[in-house]
């Protein structure tokens, strides 16, 4: 009790009181800028029957209108689309199920409120994000 009563509120408050003090105001706040998409745990292999489970982060000033993940094998022509899944706040799931033995790639689209899609990476549709599967 006595380390929670003098130690815990200092070492957890007291960097925020002090950085408010620098900045003149407080840090904490709705965000302001443009829309992001991180994905935080990036998968580049599988194992083969294995699923591609992502966590993404969607930084925007809005909910978005629409985020999904498009997929195609190496080499196909066309994308099938997955929506993500709201869990909470920015955060969004998706889960891939095990797409065979083949390697693939993929890439999230996401349609913010009023304003053009953002894709991660970055480089989307063109030049994706590839997965390989281990046999």
């Amino acid at each position: 009790m006595n380390w929670n009563q003098h130690n815990v509120p200092d070492i957890l408050t007291a960097p925020g009181r002090e950085l408010a003090r620098i900045l003149g105001a407080e840090p904490v706040g709705p965000y302001r800028g443009p829309t992001r998409i991180i994905v935080p745990s990036l998968r580049t292999s599988l194992a083969a029957g294995e699923s591609l489970k992502l966590k993404v982060i969607i930084l925007s000033e809005e909910a978005p209108r629409s985020a999904t993940l498009h997929w195609r094998k190496l080499g196909a022509r066309r994308f099938a689309a997955i929506p993500l899944a709201h869990a909470v706040r920015g955060v969004y799931t998706v889960n891939l199920p095990a797409p065979g033995s083949d390697d693939f790639e993929y890439y999230i689209q996401v349609e913010p409120g009023n304003s053009e899609p953002v894709c991660f990476p970055a480089t989307a549709p063109k030049l994706n994000q590839t997965v390989i599967v281990c046999r």
